[in-house]
């Protein structure tokens, strides 16, 4: 007897489960019953999953005239992307991965269910039908060609196999037999093999249902249920299903660790013991990420965020601190190149890039030639040859074999699933080699081995196998069940329905999870089931399936809801006065941008201006509307350059545009032949507004361009440099500034804390002869002008209106005092946060102002 299963020769038996995970659960429920009955360990069962049967049966029996060599899963799935990239409608789909796979899912399903495609025959107007027959007649050309085999006609092959004295068989838990596995089980009982077919131990259920407010908290109140049932029980199993545990595997594992207690979710210590039965992706692993990004970099689709992340890791210039710091400056300084807008294989071999790296960091440039001749990614190499030359590629950039044990077993784990596609594949271009490693590095792992006891989590309760005391269900609401339906769409859905293949409608997608709730409630002994009462904006209701399951409070659960992770009420706060010294010197750096942070948010002025922390350059595809400005600025400083009448200024402007581009493009010209084509529309655009608004002023000359000045505001000097100013009709002086941004709007220039300083800073600078404070935007749909001015003709608008009873030189006067405020709170230290300027201090500041703990702090004493 199997303990709990009525069976004789328990040793002799093959017990058959679904997957590796049931495997595990099986074996320790076997153990345990095992255990209790004797009072002694039982031995290892022989326990074999079904793909694992299927292949011991295929070897160990005869059959005629069929191929020698079983493919595996990922091999099967690479040869259907193969066949359908070569198949004439390959070239018009937008990807092959998604066609694959469900042309893979359509080929098992049919095959499961005795159908032969060859058999088949789609109907007028059934298009994608047609296309999927010819898919699957490519396939099994492949297949027989090279006189492969893969799983589903290994299974369906082995009806027609001749088999001898084979061992007992007892399939557990197998509830959704299909067609072919029925008929394989018919033909082996004729043999003579016994076989049983088995469930888990039948369990009278106390099932109850609770809604909570929303998802987190179903996990912190399953969690705090489980730990004080663990606690009292500490030999006992818990299970706890997690809707899309996939997508929140970071989430999940942070709050059990928060609601088990201390050591929460370790599998060692004094927490409860936690398993999740579902593994990570290698590229979660950063040795790997790191030399997928190495690989990356070395092919033809290498950009600049590749170089920049192979630049800045770790793990290409372990122990030499020197090389990794001037690594990081390069790629801060690279940043503002154009050219790293051109793939980095085109930047590096002709845009001037290696020629960058190599002034810069010659070492760096030695790596990266070293690595490129390795690789070659012009050959065509098999998976096998491809292992070898990346290898070599990556020893060359600095990464080494193992960074450690385990990230060295993982990689090559992840290489030998690689080389196995070597048969599958042949000689392939290294796009094609890397996209199939990447889909190795993609696919989630087998997760670490389920423990003994404690918490066991799942994505599906199809996944609770047999010995679980109890089992909390999260995400029951009417949304998620009944599943719906998942009929294949290469499949006709008339020929799914006639052969009753699962889930194929709605109906038989209902009966599947009422059949999956019923088996849970028979094999678990307490089973709560939890809905959130919203799933973003909507409102959620419980799954009919469980409308007559009772309602329970969360104190009948005796568990309490969590206050809160953050709050520090009633707990001493010491405060701790560490003032910020005093400016050395009388220059304040930055110019007007540092009095405009001052003004806003004083901690980010200390930050940027004293410390020298400057947040790196953004990167997007494109030019970014820094680089879109600058241009902008020259184009304009070239068109203003040289005092000429409106028409030679119309005939001027194309040359302008085209020295403002070379200028900034130099030699990334061919390698940006797009970019510079949109930016020369773009600009020539822009200035022909300028041009046109700037018609529509009074008289006026150009009296300086670009003029660069030592500005003294109290007793501190400021460097700036002054975008235009002209002289008017009347003799006075108008300052102008370009802004080309978002914060080209009304100007904040009257308020009792000064926060726009630029134009503010040059009035006072120029003094009594300016009559016009003048900010030109210079953007789409149309350039216009904001400020102030003394003559209403000026410009071709209404100026802003001064204070009441206020004049222009008493306007100048305030600014000149709230200047000197700013500058002496700048010197003298002030590092203050204001609520309205907390937005300066997030994102790259967030390490510096700890922004994100004086929130908390904040809301816990409101």
């Amino acid at each position: 007897m199997i303990y709990g299963l009525k069976y004789p020769s328990t040793h002799s038996s093959t017990l058959v489960v679904r997957d590796g995970l049931a495997a595990q659960q099986w074996e320790a429920h076997l153990l345990e019953a095992a255990h209790a009955a004797h009072g002694k360990v039982w031995g290892t069962p022989r326990l074999r999953t079904y793909r694992n049967w299927i292949g011991d049966l295929w070897s160990n029996t005869t059959h005629r005239g069929a191929p020698e060599v079983s493919i595996t899963h990922a091999q099967s799935n690479a040869l259907w992307r193969q066949t359908i990239a070569d198949s004439p409608e390959g070239s018009d789909l937008i990807g092959h991965d998604g066609p694959a796979a469900l042309a893979a899912q359509a080929w098992r399903s049919l095959l499961a269910w005795d159908i032969d495609p060859a058999a088949l025959r789609a109907e007028p107007g059934q298009t994608d039908f047609a296309t999927f027959l010819r898919w699957c007649s490519g396939y099994r050309d492949r297949l027989r060609a090279s006189k492969f085999l893969d799983d589903a006609e290994t299974e369906r092959a082995l009806l027609d196999a001749e088999f001898v004295d084979q061992a007992p068989v007892v399939l557990l838990d197998h509830h959704d037999s299909s067609p072919v596995l029925q008929k394989l089980v018919r033909r082996l009982e004729a043999s003579g093999c016994d076989i049983r077919h088995e469930q888990p131990p039948h369990r009278r259920a106390e099932s109850r249902r609770i809604e909570l407010a929303h998802e987190h908290e179903e996990l912190d109140c399953a969690g705090r249920w489980a730990r004080r049932h663990l606690l009292s029980s500490p030999l006992g199993r818990v299970a706890l299903v997690v809707a899309d545990l996939d997508s929140r595997l970071d989430s999940v594992q942070r709050s059990l660790k928060r609601a088990l207690g201390p050591n929460g979710g370790a599998s060692t210590g004094t927490g409860i013991p936690t398993a999740v039965a579902l593994g990570r992706p290698l590229l979660a692993t950063p040795a790997i990420n790191a030399a997928l990004c190495g690989i990356e970099l070395l092919s033809p689709r290498g950009t600049f965020v590749t170089l920049s992340r192979w630049l800045r890791s770790a793990h290409f210039h372990a122990g030499n601190r020197s090389l990794y710091c001037k690594a990081a400056r390069l790629e801060a300084r690279l940043r503002s190149l154009l050219i790293v807008q051109a793939g980095f294989s085109d930047a590096y071999r002709h845009g001037g890039l290696a020629r960058t790296v190599r002034r810069e960091v010659p070492e760096l440039a030695d790596r990266i030639d070293a690595a490129l001749v390795e690789v070659d990614a012009g050959a065509r190499r098999t998976p096998t040859g491809w292992i070898g030359a990346w290898q070599r590629g990556l020893r060359r950039l600095g990464w080494p074999d193992a960074a450690d044990e385990e990230s060295a077993q993982e990689w090559d784990w992840a290489l030998a699933e690689f080389a196995q596609l070597t048969p599958v594949l042949g000689a392939v271009p290294i796009g094609t080699a890397l996209d199939e490693l990447e889909r190795i590095l993609h696919r989630p792992q087998p997760a670490a081995p389920l423990t003994f006891c404690g918490v066991h989590v799942f994505a599906s309760i199809d996944d609770i196998g047999p010995g679980y005391d109890r089992a909390w269900i999260t995400g029951f609401s009417d949304s998620r069940w009944p599943e719906p339906a998942r009929d294949n769409p290469l499949l006709p859905r008339r020929l799914q329905l006639e052969h009753g293949m699962p889930a194929s409608d709605p109906l038989a997608a209902l009966d599947r999870s009422r059949k999956s709730v019923q088996r849970l409630l028979a094999r678990v002994g307490e089973v709560v089931l939890s809905w959130p009462s919203r799933e973003q904006d909507r409102q959620c209701a419980p799954s009919a399936l469980i409308e007559d399951v009772s309602i329970v409070a969360l104190d009948e659960l005796a568990v309490t809801r969590n206050g809160g992770h953050f709050r520090t009420a009633g707990r001493r706060v010491e405060c701790i006065e560490d003032p910020a010294p005093s400016l050395k010197g009388l220059t304040i750096t930055g110019g007007s941008q540092t009095l405009n942070h001052q003004a806003k948010c004083p901690l980010r002025a200390f930050c940027a201006g004293r410390l020298g922390a400057q947040p790196l350059e953004p990167f997007a595809r494109g030019l970014s509307a820094g680089v879109q400005g600058k241009l902008a600025h020259r184009a304009a400083e070239l068109l203003f350059a040289h005092p000429e009448s409106s028409g030679a200024l119309h005939s001027r402007l194309q040359a302008c545009v085209e020295r403002a581009l070379d200028e900034s493009f130099r030699g990334a010209r061919g390698s940006l032949r797009a970019l510079l084509e949109l930016e020369r529309d773009r600009l020539t655009a822009l200035l022909g507004k300028l041009l046109e608004a700037e018609s529509r002023r009074g008289e006026y000359t150009v009296a300086s361009l670009e003029e660069r000045r030592k500005i003294r505001v109290g007793s501190w000097l400021i460097r700036a440099r002054i975008d235009r100013v002209d002289r008017l009709s009347d003799g006075t002086i108008a300052v102008l500034d370009y802004k080309t941004g978002r914060y080209a709007g009304k100007p904040d220039w009257f308020g009792d804390r000064l926060h726009d300083t630029q134009l503010p800073l040059y009035a006072l600078e120029l003094g009594e002869r300016v009559s016009a404070a003048v900010i030109v935007a210079l953007r789409e749909p149309n350039v216009s002008y904001r400020g102030v001015w003394r003559d209403p003709g000026a410009f071709p608008r209404r100026p802003e209106n001064l204070p009441e009873e206020r004049s222009w030189q008493a306007q100048i006067d305030v600014w000149r005092d709230q200047l000197a405020v700013l500058a002496r709170e700048y010197a003298d230290g002030d590092t203050r946060v204001f609520e309205s300027g907390l937005d300066a201090i997030k994102g790259s500041y967030a390490p510096l102002s700890r922004v994100y703990e004086l929130l908390s702090t904040w809301q816990s004493h409101t």
